[in-house]
């Protein structure tokens, strides 16, 4: 498996990266980053010169040196962790989480439209079924979307873009904390 993660300098990113170099001998990981306030390098230190992963710092809204770097590495898989996560950051100025949560996912479905044997799992979050009262949790992923904030709002962009692509376009692409229950959608094999 050659496998591409974006936003694999991050806390949740990095530690999956360690997880899999790990556990797996056979797969060769690519790990783009745009190193934005979130992402830390100095994680990711102790495998940078293992043979088996390498690290390009690019904003994943790139889509044409994206397509370029899959098709380079010969990527079959893409986990997408690259993501603005910061609430309040969120409040400040929602248009850079617009640009990465939604844009950046817009890329990697443009470049899955075209390459049908791509497989995508789109990282989601909680957030995009709003403020539950902790005696309703834990919400099903069947729950309505009610982000409450502009962070949560653009997750909730992106997976539905996820979902109508699927759907429109028969992308291979399922998303975590919200499962698409479509008999067209193909689930990512281990």
């Amino acid at each position: 498996m050659r496998l591409l993660v974006t936003g694999g300098a991050g806390f949740i990113g990095s530690n999956f990266i360690h997880y899999v170099l790990k556990k797996y001998d056979d797969i060769t990981l690519l790990n783009v980053d745009k190193l934005t306030y979130a992402a830390n390098l100095a994680s990711l230190a102790d495998i940078q010169d293992d043979s088996r992963y390498t690290f390009i710092k690019l904003d994943i809204t790139q889509t044409d040196d994206l397509r370029k770097l899959i098709d380079q590495y010969g990527i079959t898989h893409i986990i997408n962790f690259a993501a603005e996560s910061h609430v309040d950051r969120s409040i400040e100025d929602a248009s850079v989480f617009y640009h990465s949560n939604v844009q950046g996912v817009m890329s990697l479905l443009q470049i899955l439209q075209k390459r049908p044997a791509l497989r995508l799992l789109q990282v989601s979050t909680d957030e995009v079924y709003g403020d539950i009262p902790l005696a309703q949790c834990p919400v099903s992923e069947s729950a309505p979307l009610a982000p409450s904030s502009p962070y949560a709002a653009s997750k909730a962009a992106a997976d539905l873009m996820v979902h109508a692509y699927c759907r429109t376009y028969d992308v291979n692409a399922v998303i975590t904390d919200r499962q698409i229950t479509m008999a067209r959608i193909k689930t990512l094999k281990n």
